[in-house]
């Protein structure tokens, strides 16, 4: 599978992957969050902010590896603040995709609108339940309008993105 040549993978587990294309952070979880793991994200996002002085973002969760236990973890609420207050003024749009059904999918997707809500951003945020659908949204909010080739070398990232992800589960079993 090739890549945008301005695409680079940063941290990739069996549980998330941190990537980014120039100003365009993409996070994909599936299972739980750890310290360790929410430290490479801010690492990803730190390194693009000393690039770039606005970003755009795509993060996507896979709610059928995700457990209720996960949502009343103040430690990792708090880091995830934390990632926020960092993205402040620098953060122009984020596609926040859900990916699967059920529980837990439908509370993650309650989750997000309540906090969109509640949050004085002025950020555009979006919620999808389909990466590409995601990505496609992304890149119409850029200032100044899309760039030429963005959709299709995000598209082409978020499919090695899987791939990577998809490397590291056994065969038959879901990460958690």
């Amino acid at each position: 599978m090739t890549m945008d040549a301005r695409c680079k993978i940063h941290h990739v587990d069996e549980r998330c992957c941190f990537a980014t294309r120039d100003d365009v952070t993409v996070s994909v979880w599936r299972g739980i969050p750890t310290m360790d793991r929410i430290v490479a994200q801010r690492s990803v996002l730190e390194r693009t902010l000393r690039l770039y002085d606005k970003v755009y973002s795509l993060t996507a969760i896979r709610a059928s590896d995700m457990s209720m236990g996960q949502f009343s973890d103040d430690k990792m609420r708090v880091e995830f603040e934390k990632l926020s207050k960092l993205m402040d003024g620098s953060l122009v749009a984020h596609a926040l995709v859900i990916l699967g059904t059920g529980f837990i999918a439908a509370t993650l997707r309650s989750v997000t609108v309540s906090l969109g809500m509640i949050m004085r951003s002025r950020v555009a945020g979006k919620s999808f339940d389909d990466v590409f659908a995601g990505s496609k949204w992304l890149v119409t909010q850029r200032e100044g309008g899309p760039r030429a080739g963005e959709q299709e070398a995000l598209d082409g990232l978020l499919r090695t993105v899987n791939a990577q992800l998809d490397s590291h589960v056994p065969s038959g079993a879901a990460a958690r």
